[in-house]
């Protein structure tokens, strides 16, 4: 994972935005960014449909696992996922202008 990590920080201009699905993805991103800034966990709290900018001027975005299990119990629906990807397109759309 750790090296998928790094080849997409290596190109910057073409990898702006990251979305975690889960929050173990999300905190290992967190992780691997914290090798090179001095963050703080507690000050990205983990939720679906949040998105933070990171000191090295990327987004991350976080998303509830589409696991079955969080889609049977109603953590996370076909509603929620596609606004979520609705604003992670605006953002791209927004970025390009």
């Amino acid at each position: 994972m750790l090296s998928l990590f790094r080849r997409r920080n290596e190109r910057p201009e073409k990898f702006k935005n990251n979305l975690a699905l889960g929050k173990i993805g999300f905190d290992g991103y967190l992780k691997y960014i914290r090798r090179s800034y001095n963050i703080k966990m507690k000050d990205y709290a983990f939720g679906h449909n949040k998105n933070y900018t990171l000191p090295n001027g990327k987004t991350l975005w976080a998303s509830y696992h589409p696991s079955p299990r969080n889609v049977n119990t109603g953590r996370i629906n076909e509603a929620m996922m596609v606004e979520l990807l609705n604003n992670v397109n605006k953002k791209l759309r927004d970025e390009k202008n």
